[in-house]
């Protein structure tokens, strides 16, 4: 073979050779580059799983997220109403309101209880209870407020509503108040005249959703208990224990009317029951 011959195969083998090594490594670069884009997702997936995880076992963003939740609920049987008419019998009185007001009255003072327990403690552990005869598998968050830390919670809870001219506003012109008869009733609701409490939120599920709040308060070595209960979308259950005397009832969405029946007790024996409908007028 002549010396030109030789030439040619030998550049002929080094542009194959060339050729080779530019696809293996444009291979190898489109390799890497899926393998990073696939480790990219595997940790997204793991940050992702990480972080609900670390929010549905957390005690304090379940506690955040359930009187959030809470809040909402009241704010959303408030849309759009003008006013209210409460009928007890044969006597019918009307509540004024605004939509505006209300959800600044509700979304100021959420805020504020939220601020002023947020350095506090929230245990959580999961506890079966009985709703409407059913076993329920819930998960229980508690703030208990206490003679450690009723003096905090209860002054950062009132300077913030003091020092809110949203909520100062919205609750003079619902209460028909000035601001400064406000500020002086939160001044006079200082922590002597508050008593221990434990605040307990029951949810289900993957999402948290509401079955029970319970609120519990020691007066005078006697413990007297609040518990509202969900029973349907459209009904909730309270009771209201408070030494011998206690008052349960139903309160339930009939249309545009809520309907609260009431039983009250004297130990055993009924002292007085009823109902009263709350009959919301829409602008």
């Amino acid at each position: 073979m002549d010396t030109k011959k030789i030439n040619d195969v030998s550049k002929l083998e080094d542009a194959i050779e060339e050729s080779t090594n530019s696809s293996l490594a444009r291979q190898n670069k489109k390799h890497k580059r899926n393998v990073i884009i696939i480790s990219l997702i595997i940790v997204i997936i793991i940050a992702v799983i990480g972080v609900s995880v670390y929010i549905l076992n957390n005690p304090r963003l379940i506690f955040k997220a359930s009187v959030n939740n809470m809040f909402n609920i009241v704010e959303e049987n408030m849309q759009d109403v003008s006013d209210i008419n409460i009928t007890t019998n044969d006597n019918i009185n009307n509540l004024s309101l605004n939509e505006k007001n209300v959800n600044s009255l509700i979304k100021e003072i959420k805020t504020a209880f939220l601020d002023a327990v947020s350095s506090e403690k929230i245990s959580g552990n999961k506890m079966t209870i009985k709703v409407n005869g059913n076993d329920i598998d819930t998960n229980r968050v508690s703030l208990v407020i206490n003679e450690n830390n009723i003096n905090d919670v209860s002054d950062k809870f009132i300077n913030n509503l003091e020092n809110n001219d949203e909520f100062l506003t919205a609750y003079s012109s619902i209460s028909g108040s000035s601001k400064n008869e406000i500020i002086q009733n939160l001044n006079k609701a200082t922590s002597n005249y508050l008593s221990s409490l434990t605040i307990s939120i029951y949810t289900t599920g993957i999402t948290r959703d509401f079955v029970k709040l319970e609120v519990s308060r020691e007066v005078n070595k006697t413990t007297n208990v609040i518990n509202v209960t969900k029973v349907s979308a459209s009904e909730y259950s309270y009771k209201i224990v408070s030494q011998n005397e206690s008052l349960v009832g139903t309160v339930t969405h009939q249309g545009d009317d809520i309907v609260v029946s009431y039983t009250n007790y004297n130990n055993d024996d009924i002292v007085n029951d009823g109902h009263l409908t709350l009959q919301r007028l829409y602008e």
